[in-house]
């Protein structure tokens, strides 16, 4: 409901990689502890952060009827992947199902001497198709990147837009929901971009890596961590982007003569002038990607 209703806190969708890595590594990561894990959480964020992300106020304005609209779309395309039968059988039949149901079986993926198991990746999306097909079977297994990710990529893209008028909403939901995304079989695809959008904003949130905290950095790394253990390729992403991010606050920190900043696009990476800047930001109601440093934003 969070990441429906536009509230995804950029936080939210970083931190089963680490305890689900640890669990994994110690042989914990069964079916019972991929149960408890998704209870857990739950009950967290319902006794410290439902007040944060839904106010009273919240729900006697007119956004909560624009955010309900936006609802049906995400529900429907979440609806749609809790029971499919689109596999590949050549991938997905022996292999990926076959990881999920050994790590629900073993609590552990460490099998040096399978090189499938090894050129799949290091993990991060068996453990999240485990958390469905434990209460569940490989039938639902595509609804964690189809279903899940998409509601959880649409509050992402949501929360760029500190006003979120209804053409806010919109624009996410074209986007995230109702453009098809090119999809093969049940590896990551749309988890990969949930995870690259949580980067993305984890960046806005960090601001100027010298001058932010340890605490900050570290996460920011868990962020790159969980994105480059979906895809082995994935890696070479995450490297690129905080290579890219850290050299813009580096070339912004030179910048002593008063010059214009830039706004790196999220959409293809794009630089931008700041004039050209101006008018995307009055037109779509994005905040420059200076007026983040060092500060979250809105309702991160």
């Amino acid at each position: 409901m969070v990441p429906i209703l536009g509230f995804a806190p950029v936080g939210a969708w970083r931190f089963p990689w680490p305890w689900g890595g640890l669990a994994s590594l110690l042989g914990l990561a069964t079916a019972g502890f991929a149960i408890s894990y998704v209870l857990a959480g739950a009950a967290i964020f319902v006794g410290t952060r439902w007040g944060r992300f839904f106010p009273s106020e919240f729900f006697a304005s007119p956004r909560f009827v624009v955010a309900c609209a936006a609802a049906v779309f995400v529900l429907v395309r979440y609806a749609a992947w809790v029971h499919a039968v689109d596999r590949d059988c050549n991938d997905d039949d022996i292999a990926y199902f076959a990881f999920v149901t050994r790590l629900l079986d073993t609590g552990t993926l460490i099998e040096p001497f399978s090189l499938r198991r090894l050129a799949a990746g290091y993990g991060g999306q068996t453990f999240l198709q485990s958390l469905i097909v434990a209460v569940g079977s490989e039938t639902n297994a595509m609804l964690m990147d189809r279903g899940i990710a998409a509601a959880v990529c649409f509050g992402l893209v949501l929360g760029l837009f500190p006003a979120r008028r209804p053409v806010h909403y919109a624009f996410a939901l074209i986007l995230t929901v109702i453009v098809p995304y090119p999809v093969l079989n049940s590896a990551s695809h749309i988890t990969g971009l949930a995870m690259f959008l949580t980067l993305f904003r984890t960046f806005l949130l960090v601001g100027d890596p010298a001058e932010a905290s340890p605490g900050l950095l570290g996460l920011s790394g868990l962020v790159m961590a969980g994105a480059a253990s979906l895809r082995p390729h994935f890696g070479f992403v995450v490297a690129v982007m905080a290579v890219g991010y850290w050299f813009y606050c580096y070339r912004r920190r030179q910048r002593s003569d008063g010059a214009p900043g830039y706004l790196t696009s999220l959409l293809g990476g794009v630089t931008l002038s700041r004039p050209v800047d101006g008018v995307v930001v009055s037109l779509l109601g994005v905040r420059p990607l200076s007026d983040f440093q060092g500060q979250p934003p809105a309702r991160c």
